[in-house]
């Protein structure tokens, strides 16, 4: 079996799609700079709320299945995507970037 496919086929169909309909999913808040804004849309759609905190960042509450799939997509932003609420997933996000660094 190629391996390159089966780990698009694990992340694509099993992590993402399949998700959605067998792990909770909950809200979480992010702050993000504008820069971002176009990739929020991408994820989430254009029905998302944001609110303005001044003019080089926003506000979002999405509803998101947090797990290694996001934590990739938060990450991909480069630290311009912040995780500030629920506490729990802010804390396993930086757990998880812990134990990257930790193996360098």
């Amino acid at each position: 079996l190629n391996t390159s496919l089966f780990s698009w086929f694990y992340y694509e169909i099993l992590e993402n799609k399949l998700s959605t309909f067998f792990i909770p999913h909950h809200n979480v808040i992010l702050r993000c700079e504008n820069c971002v804004m176009k990739s929020v849309i991408d994820k989430f759609g254009m029905k998302i709320k944001t609110t303005s905190l001044d003019a080089d960042t926003f506000r979002t509450t999405v509803k998101v299945c947090a797990g290694p799939t996001f934590y990739r997509w938060v990450f991909g932003a480069g630290g311009k995507i912040v995780i500030e609420s629920p506490i729990e997933t802010r804390n396993e996000y930086r757990e998880m970037l812990q134990n990257a660094l930790n193996q360098l």
